[in-house]
């Protein structure tokens, strides 16, 4: 192959080589960051549901709708009185007619917790971005080191032939 060819072929593969390179750290790392912290917010729900039960009456609510984008509303009856709430949270795992466990505070009914739905979203979407971070950094990774080792290649043959001035 013509030493000029394979010069520039080398300065592309290099280019390529570094952009999937960050694509890799930038994106795949960031994606790995955010379904790490989703996945730690299912433990901050769990130990916020401890402290909030001190002063929480516990009753079963119902769903009565949901839509993709992050939108559920329940109700509950606090005292005879039914309470509607609608939180900035979706789970495919819930839909409308469901029962799910409502705490509410003593103080203030309005003010509540609904335990199962945020471990729910916040499990499933932290173990699928994990997920998509760890398939970014894998393939883009890969395909990193697939170019480095034919640049690699290439210089060697380049130097060889001894026109690599």
């Amino acid at each position: 192959m013509n030493t000029r060819i394979l010069k520039k072929t080398s300065d592309v593969f290099t280019i390529a080589a570094i952009i999937l390179v960050l694509i890799a750290l930038l994106f795949g790392f960031s994606f790995i960051k955010i379904g790490a912290g989703n996945l730690i917010a299912v433990d901050n729900v769990k130990i916020d549901i401890e402290t909030f039960k001190d002063n929480a009456e516990i009753v079963e609510g119902t769903i009565i709708s949901t839509d993709t984008s992050m939108k559920t509303v329940i109700e509950f009856d606090v005292e005879g009185e039914t309470q509607s709430q609608n939180l900035e949270v979706y789970s495919d795992e819930f839909k409308a007619g469901d029962k799910i466990t409502v705490y509410y505070s003593k103080d203030d009914p309005s003010v509540i917790r609904v335990p199962e739905l945020f471990i729910s979203y916040y499990d499933k979407s932290g173990k699928t971005t994990l997920k998509i971070g760890i398939i970014v950094v894998a393939v883009c990774g890969g395909l990193a080191l697939l170019l480095f080792i034919a640049i690699k290649i290439m210089r060697r043959k380049i130097a060889g032939s001894g026109l690599d001035k």
